[in-house]
């Protein structure tokens, strides 16, 4: 080969690289996933569950499952499953399949509670990590007394009033200030400042 020829295969080889590397360092940076404070959503709601079921009972979670990565929903779930007491049992793990990366809410239909739901009628509550569809007056009319309650993680969007005072939701954790002054626990002594800043405890027994 020529030498004329090996200093242009040479450069262009430079010039590919060069390339590659600026673009590898224009990339943002994405922040550090905050694991820890999902970490204590799942601790308080483990609290606000063992406090409503007097620290005895059987509780069914629902997570979502996907083929890629959930670290905050990993961080909630684990957590919570953590600080149960020893008196609550997790008598099963029903999953939702999510088959692209985007937002939890809306993923529990009233169908799909519904059904969970009869299939454990004996467990004492419901937990989901994923966010509720729009339950309708005919949705209403369908949830049995004797159907388990839903505990709700929606950290990222209000949770309907109406369900709670309809007793289908016995107890959520929802971002600060958007239930206004109903209800909510002003703090949580095991979890951080973080979490009491942003996140709230809403439930039944203090509407």
């Amino acid at each position: 080969m020529r030498p004329s020829v090996l200093k242009l295969t040479a450069a262009a080889v430079l010039f590919v690289v060069a390339i590659l590397f600026a673009g590898r360092c224009s990339k943002p940076k994405l922040p550090p996933l905050n694991t820890s404070r999902h970490s204590d959503v799942g601790c308080a709601m483990a609290e606000e569950t063992s406090r409503l079921l007097e620290g005895r009972g059987s509780v069914v979670a629902i997570v979502p499952k996907a083929s890629f990565s959930m670290p905050l929903v990993d961080a909630q779930f684990k957590s919570f499953r953590k600080h149960l007491p020893k008196g609550i049992t997790l008598e099963a793990v029903e999953s939702i399949r999510l088959e692209e990366v985007g937002p939890l809410e809306g993923l529990l239909t009233p169908d799909i509670y519904l059904r969970v739901a009869g299939e454990h009628i004996t467990a004492d509550a419901i937990v989901s990590f994923v966010g509720l569809g729009v339950f309708s007056e005919s949705d209403l009319a369908r949830v049995e007394a004797e159907m388990p309650p839903l505990h709700v993680i929606s950290v990222n969007v209000r949770v309907p009033l109406h369900l709670l005072e309809e007793g289908v939701i016995e107890a959520a954790v929802v971002p600060r200030g958007s239930m206004g002054v109903i209800g909510h626990r002003a703090s949580v002594a095991s979890v951080s400042e973080s979490f009491n800043r942003l996140y709230e405890i809403i439930s039944t027994d203090r509407l």
